[in-house]
């Protein structure tokens, strides 16, 4: 079918063109039935996928509807190779929503699409040797996702298009679930220098070189008035440049750590575990403890290749101001203290994670769980909403439990001649 007559058909349209890459390819290449749609392969992608047999129905119904209309069909399977066989990004959010074509299962159309995920991720790690108890772990991520769409369109079935480019990375055989969290092996970006006193065992990180923030330590974007830049030198004798408190901000007292006494652990370029955490709630320490050791272990055995002491996460999870807005008992207030928090520049701070609105409004905002409560309130208390960033050394894991990079922080200070 020509892309023209399938827009015409579901009545939408393609503004970015993003529907229109590969079109042609995809429709040379389409078989007769796709596999996906079929009652069978629905049924195993639920059960691997954490589903289980509750929404089969629907979803078959859903399958028999896109199947049974040309147009829908042809982009059913677009979507299948956009996503899963060419290489460049692809945005669904730009993608058509389908209210009318399909309704009230509109969202099912892309879960069905995000579902498929399942037998190349079966595939993928089937060629790693990867257990199938971290396959299924893994697999459990549509649940999460379309768990997410049920709590954003009030109870609905589906899974949210702008999500689903998310799955690629686990057909590609690049993250994985071990217990609470996901990882990924990946460079670690320009954002901190990690030292280690070489005697004393305590840990600065220093801010990543020509990056900016305002007067209190929070990254902010260059040109902000009353902002000012980082700098970062290092030398054959000593590194130089602005510290981090471990609670999330940069210090504006430049230090010098001579090579003499300070490690360099952690540099841009090194692999570290690119963490990334489900929804799902549960972030007992217990738990934190265990996922992290399973994935320096996972990491090690199947990707010997790639060396690396660190695990990194950019997410709004650690946004300094979840320390103000929940309580001290809350697990993810306790998880945060744990890690070395740094501040990030973010243009959305990631509150559509936490209340599911394209654009947040405190008038229409849920507040059906502690945290969105309480941040809803700190917004509308006038409070600035900011993502963060955490790095953990793989080599402090046995000292989780007991905030090593916070306690430790006053000394580590008062050797640097800054306050604490």
């Amino acid at each position: 079918m020509k892309l023209a007559e399938v827009l015409e058909q579901i009545q939408e349209d393609d503004p970015q063109g993003e529907v229109a890459l590969h079109w042609d390819n995809s429709m040379a290449c389409m078989p007769d039935t796709l596999p996906f749609l079929e009652p069978d392969q629905i049924a195993e992608n639920l059960e691997w996928g954490g589903l289980g047999t509750t929404h089969q129905a629907a979803l078959e119904e859903a399958a028999r509807h896109i199947a049974g209309t040309p147009a829908l069909n042809a982009l059913a399977w677009h979507a299948y190779r956009r996503l899963y066989d060419h290489e460049d990004r692809v945005d669904f959010n730009h993608w058509p929503v389908l209210d009318d074509a399909m309704n009230d299962s509109s969202g099912c159309f892309y879960l069905l699409i995000g579902l498929a995920m399942v037998p190349r991720t079966r595939a993928a790690h089937k060629s790693l040797g990867v257990p199938d108890a971290v396959t299924r772990e893994t697999c459990l991520q549509v649940a999460c996702f379309a768990d997410n769409f049920s709590r954003g369109r009030y109870g609905r079935l589906g899974l949210f298009r702008g999500q689903l480019f998310w799955m690629r990375n686990y057909t590609q055989g690049r993250l994985f679930r071990l217990g609470r969290f996901e990882y990924r092996l990946q460079p670690m970006g320009p954002f901190v220098h990690v030292f280690r006193h070489r005697e004393q065992g305590f840990t600065v990180a220093l801010s990543g070189d020509g990056r900016c923030y305002d007067a209190a330590g929070y990254a902010v974007q260059t040109g902000v008035a009353g902002s000012w830049q980082a700098a970062f030198s290092l030398t054959d004798d000593a590194a130089r440049g602005f510290p981090i408190h471990p609670a999330g901000h940069v210090l504006r007292h430049e230090v010098t750590l001579p090579c003499s006494e300070w490690d360099y652990v952690v540099k841009p370029g090194d692999y570290m575990l690119d963490t990334h955490i489900p929804s799902g709630g549960q972030m007992t320490p217990e738990k934190c403890l265990d996922t992290m050791r399973r994935g320096v272990e996972f990491f090690r055995r199947y990707f010997p290749d790639k060396p690396f002491r660190s695990f990194w996460c950019h997410s709004w999870i650690f946004g300094p101001q979840l320390e103000k807005v929940l309580p001290e008992t809350a697990n993810l207030v306790k998880y945060m203290r744990e890690v070395y928090l740094y501040p990030i520049y973010s243009e959305d701070g990631g509150l559509w994670f936490i209340f599911f609105q394209d654009k947040f409004d405190p008038a229409t905002a849920p507040r059906e769980n502690t945290l969105q409560i309480a941040v809803a309130q700190y917004l509308e208390n006038g409070g600035e909403w900011r993502e963060g960033g955490m790095i953990a050394l793989v080599d402090d894991l046995d000292r989780f439990g007991h905030q090593v990079y916070r306690t430790r922080w006053p000394e580590a200070a008062k050797m640097l001649g800054i306050p604490s």
